[in-house]
C-alpha cells in the first residue's frame, strides 16, 4: 500500500468533519467512483439557487459559465482552478436579457452572520 496522498486524504477528511459537524452541511459523500460523477451537479445547486431567489434563465446563465468555467481541458489546472476559485468566490455577474443590469448569482452562501452563529459553543 502506497502513503501518497494519505496526508492529502486526512485534510479532507478534516475539512468534511467541520462542514458537516460545525457548519451543518449535508455530505453527500466520496463522488469519485460514482457513475456519470461531474464538477457540477446541478440537482443539488439548481435547488439552492432558486432558494436564493433568482429566475431560472439567470440559474441557467450562471450554471453554464461554472460549466464552462471547470470543463477546459485545454487551460492549465492552476488556471482552471483560479478561475474557479474566482466565480465561487466573487460570484457569477449574468443579465437575464441583454440591457438589463447584471445581477450577482451566488453559488455559495458566505453569510458570515451566520457562519459565525453556527460557530459559537453549544450550551
Amino acid at each position: 500500500m502506497t502513503n501518497v496522498g494519505q496526508l492529502e486524504r486526512k485534510t479532507q477528511d478534516r475539512i468534511v468533519a467541520l462542514f458537516r459537524d460545525r457548519l451543518g452541511y449535508e455530505y453527500l459523500g466520496n463522488f469519485e467512483e460514482r457513475e456519470e460523477n461531474s464538477n457540477v451537479e446541478e440537482e443539488y445547486l439548481l435547488p439552492f439557487l432558486l432558494r436564493s431567489g433568482h429566475s431560472k434563465a439567470l440559474i441557467s446563465k450562471a450554471i453554464d459559465k461554472l460549466k464552462k468555467c471547470v470543463n477546459r481541458p485545454q487551460k492549465s489546472l492552476y488556471d482552471l482552478n483560479k478561475e474557479t476559485y474566482s466565480l465561487l468566490r466573487y460570484n457569477a455577474k449574468e443579465r437575464e436579457k441583454l440591457g438589463e443590469h447584471k445581477h450577482d448569482v451566488e453559488f455559495i452562501d458566505w453569510n458570515i452572520q451566520r457562519i459565525m452563529i453556527l460557530l459559537l459553543p453549544k450550551k
